[in-house]
C-alpha cells in the first residue's frame, strides 16, 4: 500500500499537485577513531576509523549523489577520546580537531551542494565525556571547521553560534527551517565544563528556544536537531535490571523540552536525534522524534546511514536505511521503512499506530530490534532489548516523563532502590556520626 501511495505521490509531484520532497542524508555517531589506520572497516566493538569513514562516504554519495541536506546528530569522535590521546602522547584537542576535519573534509567533497546541519554530542569535546567547551581556542578552531559547509544555508553567524553556545538556527528554505539545540547541557551525565570555557546555561538555551521557534516566516515549519533526545535510555535501564530506571536528560529539563516541542505553537514538524545507536521513533506531544541509529559499530550494531524524503510542508517520509554488513564487508539497502512497516511516512499518528502493534506482536518487536541495529550478523544486545524485558525498550519510545516506570513494569523495583539508596545514605551518615563522638570523646579525655 505504501508503495501504491509514494507512486501517487511522486505522479501528483510531476503534475504540480501534491508539494515536492527533498532528500536528506541523515548519518549519526560516527565516532571517528583518528589512531586507527586499519586498511579495513572497524569491526563490531570498535569505534569508526579511517577506512570506515571511506566506505560510509562512498555508500552515502551512491545512494544519494546530490542530497538537499545533510543531517549529522553529533557524537563525531570515539568514545574516551581524551585517554587515547594521552596514551599516544598527543594533544587531545589537536587530535580532535584533526578528527573533525577529517569527517567534514570526507562529507564537503562528496556533497558540494549540500547544506549541512550539524549538532555537537556528549563524546565531542576532548577534555572529556558529557563536557562542554564553549567560548575556547579549540571551540572556535571547531567551528572554523564546520564554517564552510554551515554557511550554505546556514545564518552568516551560525558558526560563531555553535563556538559560542552550541545552539543555532538556519535559513528557512523550501518551507523548512532546522533549529539546533546542545542537549548534552541537559543530559543526566552532564559533568560542567572545560578548564577555561564558558558555562553553558541550560535556561538560556530553552529561552532561546522558546523564542526562535514561533519567530519564523507563515508556511515554514521547524525541524529540531539534537544529540540526546528526551525520554530514558532503555538500554541502561535494562542492564540495572529495572531497578534503576534512567533519563536521558535531567529533571526537570526533559520535561520542559517535551512541552517545547509539543507546543503547537512553536510548529515544529518533527525532531532528529541521535545518540541511542539505534533507530526508534519517538512522540512529544503531536511531534514525532526520529532517533537514528550510529555509523559506530562500537554496540554490535552494523554501521548505519539514513536517505529521507522531507516534504516543502515539512513532513518526514519515506526513510531508507543503508547497513554495512560487518561480516560481508559490504553495504546492503535500501531498507526502506515505510515498505517494511506499511506506514506513510513518519508522523505522531503513524508513531502512535506503531507503539500499538509493538506492543501486541512478538515476532515484529523482534524484527524491530534487528532493523533498528542494521540487521547484525550475530546476537546483540542492542537488538535483544525488544526480546528479554522487552517492555522496558517499548515503554522508553512510548512514554518520555514520568510515567515511563509504571510502564515499564519496574516501579516497585525503582521504589526499592530509592529506599535502599536512602538507608545506605542515613546508615553512613549515622556511621560518620558515631566515629566523630569517639574521636571527640578521645580528645577530651586526653586533654
Amino acid at each position: 500500500m505504501s508503495r501504491i501511495v509514494t507512486a501517487l505521490l511522486m505522479t501528483l509531484v510531476l503534475l504540480g499537485v501534491a508539494p515536492k520532497s527533498d532528500v536528506w542524508l541523515v548519518v549519526s555517531d560516527i565516532h571517528l577513531n583518528p589512531f586507527d589506520r586499519s586498511p579495513q572497516p572497524a569491526p563490531y566493538r570498535r569505534d569508526g576509523n579511517a577506512a570506515l569513514l571511506k566506505s560510509l562516504v562512498t555508500a552515502m554519495h551512491a545512494a544519494a549523489p546530490d542530497p538537499a541536506v545533510i543531517v549529522l546528530p553529533g557524537d563525531f569522535l570515539a568514545h574516551h577520546f581524551d585517554m587515547r590521546a594521552h596514551a599516544r602522547r598527543e594533544s587531545a584537542d589537536a587530535a580532535g580537531l584533526r578528527a573533525m576535519a577529517e569527517i567534514a573534509g570526507a562529507l564537503g567533497r562528496a556533497f558540494p551542494r549540500s547544506r549541512f546541519a550539524v549538532a555537537l554530542g556528549n563524546n565531542d569535546i576532548p577534555c572529556g565525556d558529557y563536557r562542554t567547551d564553549f567560548g575556547t581556542p579549540y571551540a572556535r578552531a571547531l567551528s572554523a571547521i564546520w564554517a564552510p559547509l554551515l554557511r550554505r544555508g546556514a545564518a552568516a553567524q551560525a558558526s560563531a553560534e555553535l563556538a559560542n553556545a552550541g545552539y543555532y538556527a538556519l535559513k528557512p528554505f523550501d518551507g523548512t527551517r532546522i533549529v539546533v539545540l546542545d542537549t548534552v547541557v541537559y543530559s543526566q551525565m552532564q559533568r560542567g565544563a572545560c578548564a577555561g570555557s564558558t558555562a553553558s546555561s541550560p535556561q538560556r538555551q530553552l529561552d532561546w528556544l522558546q523564542a526562535t521557534l514561533p519567530n519564523v516566516p507563515s508556511g515554514v515549519r521547524n525541524v529540531l536537531l539534537m544529540h540526546v533526545p528526551p525520554g530514558y535510555d532503555a538500554f541502561s535501564t535494562q542492564f540495572a535490571r529495572g531497578f534503576l530506571a534512567w533519563p536521558f536528560l535531567r529533571s526537570p529539563w526533559n520535561a520542559r523540552l517535551v512541552q517545547t516541542i509539543a507546543d503547537p505553537r512553536n510548529r515544529v514538524a518533527f525532531a532528529i536525534a541521535g545518540h541511542t545507536h539505534r533507530f526508534d521513533v519517538r512522540a512529544a506531544g503531536d511531534v514525532a522524534i526520529a532517533v537514528f541509529g550510529a555509523a559506530s559499530p562500537i554496540y554490535d550494531n552494523n554501521p548505519l546511514f539514513y536517505v529521507a524524503r522531507v516534504g516543502s510542508d515539512a513532513t518526514l517520509r519515506d526513510v531508507r536505511s543503508y547497513a554495512f554488513d560487518e561480516t560481508t564487508q559490504r553495504w546492503t539497502g535500501p531498507h526502506d521503512f515505510d515498505a517494511m512497516w506499511n506506514v506513510d511516512g513518519i508522523d505522531a499518528r503513524t508513531v502512535r499506530a506503531l507503539h500499538e502493534r509493538l506492543g501486541r506482536d512478538e515476532q515484529m518487536r523482534s524484527l524491530w530490534g534487528d532493523a533498528s541495529n542494521g540487521w547484525p550478523s550475530y546476537g546483540s544486545g542492542m537488538s535483544g532489548m525488544w526480546r528479554a524485558r522487552w517492555r522496558i525498550a517499548w515503554c522508553a519510545q512510548v512514554e518520555l516523563g514520568d510515567g515511563f516506570e509504571r510502564c515499564a513494569g519496574i516501579a516497585k523495583r525503582v521504589a526499592f532502590t530509592r529506599i535502599g539508596v536512602l538507608a545506605g545514605a542515613l546508615l553512613a551518615l549515622a556511621a560518620l556520626g558515631l566515629l566523630i563522638t569517639v574521636i571527640v570523646r578521645t580528645t577530651v579525655k586526653r586533654r
